[in-house]
């Protein structure tokens, strides 16, 4: 069923709970957007999409600690990731202790920087700073995958116009840390 999902008609859901198993509400303006209700009047939000020829269903939140407009505004930033070709399943908070591309970069920079000219040096680190990091690096080490290095090669070459130089060298920077980082 398709309806404006909104706060108050999550209330009206939660109070009329299906007889068994689980109900779903499809959002109208928010393509995927739901919200499931459970024959004991538990509720989460939900986003719905397609992943490899499959369904996907992923929990965004329960009710009542996520609103609508919070759920909602979620469930648009996970459509964006599937969009570019990433699985918003996969985006999730790291294990503690488990190693970062920032922490790779940064034992890269101090175990190999001090063996560049100081041209060179100041390139390599802009290069880490500007797109690197902001982009690779809350991904854990077993994250990094050739798909999100195209990525990042295609993000830099469009900010700098179509300028295919800058956008390899980044990618030359990131293939000789991570090769680095596998001795």
């Amino acid at each position: 069923m398709a309806v404006p999902l909104t706060d108050r008609f999550a209330n009206t859901q939660r109070d009329n709970p299906p007889a068994r198993g689980q109900a779903f509400f499809w959002d109208t303006d928010t393509k995927g957007f739901g919200l499931r209700t459970t024959e004991r009047g538990v509720q989460a939000w939900v986003l719905q999409y397609r992943r490899h020829g499959r369904t996907v269903r992923l929990s965004i939140g329960n009710r009542p600690e996520w609103s609508a407009r919070q759920a909602r505004t979620r469930a648009q930033e996970l459509k964006r990731i599937n969009d570019v070709g990433e699985d918003p399943a996969g985006v999730r908070p790291h294990a503690k202790g488990t190693r970062r591309v920032s922490d790779l970069i940064d034992a890269y920079l101090a175990a190999t920087l001090h063996l560049r000219r100081a041209g060179t040096q100041a390139g390599i680190v802009r290069r880490f700073r500007t797109w690197v990091l902001p982009e690779l690096g809350k991904l854990g080490l077993a994250e990094l995958d050739v798909k999100k290095a195209q990525a990042l090669h295609r993000k830099v070459a469009e900010k700098n116009g179509g300028g295919m130089a800058g956008a390899n060298h980044t990618i030359k920077s990131l293939s000789a840390m991570c090769n680095w980082g596998l001795k």
